[in-house]
């Protein structure tokens, strides 16, 4: 049996944008704006992505973001703008959004994230492909409003 290479770093994150977009249904967490079938809708993470290393596996952490706006709304480059301009406004809503004992969560994974491994990569990659087709499945059958998740690899 051959073993699979783990899926580029792109493709990963292409997935884990689509999830959190399903998640929250194609819709700006902040402004309430939907953005089903339109481009301007982002997964927005709330700390940041980092480029290699300890920090690669928050980037596909599912607490770690959420569907804003990048089109003109609140701010003049949308919601995701807006909360990055504001970073004192942004914790707060964070916590409101997640709740507090995930939020406390993330925040010990910010400082001491998993090591990235491609067995770990494999298994982020594969797990949000499952989630997508379950939320899809879900939105098929009339399900509506911010899905709850598997947030675990």
């Amino acid at each position: 049996m051959t073993k699979r290479s783990p899926p580029k770093r792109a493709t990963v994150s292409s997935w884990f944008s689509r999830v959190i977009r399903e998640r929250d249904e194609y819709r700006c967490q902040v402004c309430g704006r939907s953005f089903r079938g339109l481009k301007g809708l982002s997964a927005s993470h709330h700390v940041p992505q980092g480029g290699r290393g300890a920090l690669l596996a928050l980037a596909w952490d599912l607490d770690n973001a959420t569907a804003k706006c990048d089109v003109p709304g609140g701010y003049p480059r949308g919601c995701h703008a807006w909360m990055d301009a504001h970073p004192l406004h942004h914790a707060e809503w964070i916590r409101d959004h997640i709740g507090e004992e995930r939020y406390q969560a993330l925040k010990v994974r910010s400082v001491a994230p998993p090591k990235m491994t491609p067995e770990l990569k494999m298994n982020i990659y594969e797990h949000l492909k499952s989630e997508l087709k379950r939320m899809e499945a879900l939105r098929r059958d009339g399900v509506t409003g911010t899905l709850t998740m598997e947030a675990s690899w």
